[in-house]
């Protein structure tokens, strides 16, 4: 018998380690993540939406606040004027004398605010609710099983209907769920036509049922932050990051949005309580674009959708479409420079003699540019070494892995002979260019009227001044406004994010961290100019705020590697729970700064504790110990803000006596006649709800009563004349622009402004100003109301006949020349039209930009010479919203019309109109019978043309299909592929 151990030939020999067995596939997790994310994204929308009061913005009231308090004005009269004469820009008399309204301010939030007012009310909005549900489950491909889900949220919303007697809150949720519908339709629809007919429910629902002036104004408000979150999740998902990154940007933008840093550079919800909602749609928007620009990039698709979607951007705001535009022109030049993987010896040569040589580019630029003296040495050296590191970064990125021969020469033939660039380059130029013929009825008259485009002079923050080191300035003035406040830690965390994408190779974290080079860069050497730097901050914070997320999303999934037992099976509960534990923290944070957070309350020494109690709302509470207890000392107004604009007028304590002098005007207005008003400027006046309330004097009046104060300064040439005039007659004045030669209180030249500018009414408030308007030979009362008297103003005629020849200055005719072409030793400013404003001895010859070659032609510091005419006797005047009509008994001599130019306006019976000082219109008949009306130019015409053919591109880039595009490399991958 033998004593040999058996031999077992199956088993391995005992030095050789056994091989692990190969894993069962792991169950797809794709519907829980989806779960979670839809979870965390609409809790972070609802989160915005619930902090902005909800109730408020649902309540019949007229939205207050800041410039938002002035805007009501704006919908009311597309609504009222502009639409009911197919226009979306037109003339308006309303403010400043009379201003182009939308010619210089965005328009399509106001279109959307119409829409949500348009429709029908009451019981029969359930009519237009019910073809929106039926429009959707048409779509959805299975009317048996969806018409009882139809018939039943009738009911309920009938039953709501009746109980509630049909109010907003009601006629929102029907709209809300019609949408929601639309929606899902067009997303899980198995109809043919289920896009469409989705979209059709949505059009129908929003269209269809009437929401109240205040509310559909104050949604509008609200929309871009509260769709900030669903956004950047979109910009994530379309980007293809890695989970659970996508929804983590989402929650990022919930730091970004309630960030108390900044209230008025545009983008974040104080800004958009200042009256910046427009900006926040916009940004909304450019980032929703962004993503499909990238999965464009990508895959060549999408085409009509980015074009629309740009469009759209800028249409709702400019400033976020020129952060569009520039992210734009980085992810192409991102994705140009990933397009082929470099793995050949040769192919790495040729990409580093590319990148020398772009680089000696850079180098000779500085070098010309120092030789010539252009600038100083400083923005030369940052300037180049920035764009050195960017080169860098993109040559980096260029250097993709190694890859199988095999795998290379397997690549797509049309991936070979398809030269790089070129592909995706025609996808961009082709979306771009209908892009702008989408734009083209708005952009371009913007554009080509900018010669009137008023600069309120906004100064340019973090400036260095001489004797002051680099060092020090940079610490003190630059960095204090990178990172300020409660962003040090998110910067930290972008660090960690830019890091990790350069060295992984992402794309999108590449293009973000070049992104946030040149805004840095843009922030700190852009001229002073009519873009304000202080403007590029907000995109300069949200590329913080997304790398950050990039940051904590790889961190996430590295700590997922590190615990996991085999490196190829991460735990999947680790990135399950990022995205929610890290929305709870951030949201627990804010609701302790915003003090609003269930189971909190304030301490007496001001602090606030987070865990004062525990329980259900409503049903039971029990106090948490004092030891156990969390304080936070940090505050948050951003809540408060939003309670008082959404509040609105009529729940103001001032309420009363605000209405009080509004029905006074209007009174006034009926009994005197209709006119333009200058009110006095007081701070005080925020008790109404904003200090810009009466510039709704001619909303709440008809049109009857103007304000001459509005709130588009920008929009207006007379906008500075108005600021000058509004010191001279207030003892608290704003004066809003820079560097004007400003008065303080002097009634005598006020009331000579008035006079000159056609201004009917004056309105005192204080003592001192209602003292010197109670004595003025040219002011007489007519009407008082609480602590408001009105005067009228005598000899202030709309139309009035010239004695003296005009002379036309060969100053020239921008807005710079016209008011600021120089400076006085206290910088302010000097001009031909505001040197002849502040002087009234030069007024008996009036001051021309251009006119008939007969009259005399003077230099900007030239007097002219009085040249007397017989004067024209002026009879029959009427001046409507576009239009100013009258008789004259004899032709051939001026007449000064006092509404402000612009060139659109055109005129029958006279030749003219000519720009005259400070910014209003003149005429010479050629008939007794002259009239005037604000019409369209030939070049809104060929705008509205552009428009046209945008359309019918934009219906052709959808049909054609996608574009072949060459295939990029997968580097942007980190420890697992991406979804």
């Amino acid at each position: 018998m033998s004593i040999a151990p058996e031999l077992r030939l199956d088993e391995p020999p005992a030095d050789e380690t056994p091989e692990e067995e190969p894993l069962p596939p792991r169950r797809d997790d794709g519907m829980i993540r989806r779960s979670i994310d839809l979870a965390v994204v609409a809790a972070c929308a609802g989160f915005v939406f619930w902090q902005l009061h909800p109730d408020l913005i649902l309540a019949p009231t007229t939205p207050a606040g800041g410039d938002m308090g002035a805007h009501v004005w704006a919908f009311g009269y597309l609504r009222d004027v502009l639409l009911s004469d197919f226009r979306l820009a037109g003339w308006t008399p309303d403010w400043y004398a009379g201003f182009p309204v939308f010619q210089f301010y965005m328009v399509v939030p106001f279109i959307a605010m119409v829409v949500l007012n348009a429709g029908v009310a009451g019981g029969t909005a359930l009519l237009a609710a019910g073809g929106s549900l039926a429009l959707s489950a048409t779509a959805s491909g299975s009317r048996r099983a969806a018409g009882p889900v139809v018939i039943g949220t009738l009911v309920v919303l009938g039953g709501l209907g009746v109980w509630y007697s049909f109010a907003t809150g009601v006629l929102f949720a029907a709209m809300s769920l019609s949408v929601l519908a639309g929606v899902l339709a067009i997303r899980n629809g198995r109809h043919a036509r289920a896009r469409l007919l989705g979209a059709s429910a949505i059009l129908v629902a929003v269209a269809g049922i009437a929401l109240p002036y205040g509310p559909s104004f104050k949604l509008v408000t609200v929309s871009g932050v509260v769709a900030m979150p669903v956004s950047a999740y979109l910009f994530g998902r379309l980007a293809r990051l890695p989970y659970p990154t996508p929804a983590l940007l989402s929650v990022a933008t919930l730091a970004f949005l309630f960030d108390k840093n900044f209230t008025i550079y545009g983008g974040n919800i104080a800004s958009t309580m200042a009256g910046e909602f427009a900006f926040s749609i916009s940004l909304a928007l450019a980032i929703a674009y962004l993503g499909v620009l990238v999965h464009g990039l990508r895959t060549g698709t999408h085409r009509a959708t980015a074009a629309v979607l740009l469009a759209l951007v800028g249409l709702c705001h400019l400033i976020p479409a020129f952060f569009a535009l520039g992210l734009t022109a980085v992810l192409l030049v991102v994705h140009v420079v990933n397009e082929a993987p470099v793995s050949t010896r040769r192919a790495r040569v040729q990409s580093a003699v590319v990148t020398a040589g772009v680089l000696a580019i850079i180098a000779l630029a500085a070098l010309g540019v120092f030789a010539t003296a252009l600038v100083s040495t400083g923005p030369i050296v940052v300037v180049t070494i920035v764009a050195t590191v960017i080169v860098a970064i993109l040559w980096w990125s260029r250097l993709g892995p190694e890859e199988d021969e095999a795998e290379s020469e397997g690549a797509p033939a049309d991936d070979r002979r398809r030269p790089i660039g070129v592909s995706r380059t025609w996808w961009l130029v082709s979306a771009g260019a209908v892009s702008a013929l989408l734009a083209a009825w708005w952009v371009l008259p913007f554009q080509t009227r900018t010669t009137y485009l008023n600069d309120m002079g906004w100064a340019k923050i973090a400036v260095h001044t001489e004797g002051t080191s680099i060092w020090t300035w940079f610490k003190d003035s630059v960095w204090s406004e990178l990172v300020k406040g409660d962003l040090k830690v998110a910067a930290a965390l972008a660090l960690v994010g830019a890091v990790l994408s350069l060295v992984f190779k992402s794309r999108i974290g590449t293009a973000l961290v070049i992104a946030a080079l040149g805004l840095a860069l843009a922030f700190v050497y852009v001229p002073q100019g009519r873009l304000w730097n202080a403007r590029l901050l907000p995109f300069w914070y949200l590329v913080v705020y997304f790398l950050a997320a990039i940051g904590v999303g790889e961190v996430v999934r590295a700590v997922a590697h590190v615990f996991a037992s085999r490196p190829e099976r991460p735990v999947r509960s680790v990135t399950w729970l990022a995205a929610p534990v890290v929305l709870v923290v951030l949201a627990v944070f804010l609701g302790g700064q915003l003090r609003n957070l269930p189971g909190g309350r304030e301490n007496p020494d001001g602090t606030y504790r987070l865990n004062a109690s525990v329980g259900v709302p409503g049903l039971f509470s029990l106090d948490v110990p004092d030891a156990l207890g969390v304080d936070v000392t940090g505050r948050n107004f951003v809540a408060g803000w939003a309670e008082w604009n959404y509040l609105g007028y009529e729940r103001k304590p001032a309420y009363p006596e605000y209405r009080g002098i509004v029905s006074t005007m209007a009174d006034v207005g009926q009994e005197r006649g209709c006119g333009m008003s200058l009110w006095e400027y007081s701070p005080d006046l925020n008790d109404y709800g904003t200090p810009m309330a009466l510039m709704l004097l001619p909303h709440w009046t008809d049109g009857c009563v103007g304000s001459m104060e509005g709130l588009y300064f920008e929009a207006s040439s007379t906008t500075p004349f108005h600021f000058l005039m509004q010191s001279e007659l207030s003892a608290a004045p704003s004066r809003a622009q820079r560097d004007l030669p400003y008065r303080d209180l002097d009634l005598d030249a006020g009331v000579e402004h008035l006079q000159l500018m056609g201004v009917k009414y004056y309105m005192a408030r204080s003592a001192e100003a209602n003292a010197a308007a109670s004595i003025h030979v040219d002011l007489t009362e007519v009407a008082a109301s609480g602590p408001w008297v009105v005067y009228e103003v005598a000899d202030a005629p709309m139309v009035q006949p010239l004695s003296f020849e005009p002379a036309v200055t060969t100053a020239g005719e921008t807005q710079h020349e016209w008011l600021c072409s120089g400076e006085d030793d206290s910088g302010r400013c000097t001009g031909p039209a505001l040197d002849w404003f502040q002087d009234p001895d030069r007024w008996d010859v009036a001051l021309a930009a251009t006119g008939p070659d007969e009259w005399q032609r003077i230099a900007e510091d030239e007097l002219p010479e009085a040249r007397p005419v017989t004067p024209a006797v002026v009879d029959d005047v009427e001046v409507g919203r576009d239009g100013v009509s009258f008789t004259v008994d004899r032709p051939g001599t001026p007449v000064l019309v006092k509404q402000s130019y612009f060139p659109n306006w055109e005129v029958s019976g006279a030749d003219g109109p000519y720009r005259v000082a400070p910014n209003l219109m003149l005429v010479v008949p050629t008939d007794t019978e002259v009239s005037m009306t604000f019409g369209r130019t030939g070049i809104d015409y060929f705008s509205y043309l552009l428009t046209l053919v945008g359309l019918v591109s934009a219906v052709a880039l959808w049909r054609t299909g996608p574009v072949a595009v060459r295939r990029l490399r997968e580097a942007d991958l980190f420890f697992e592929p991406v979804d």
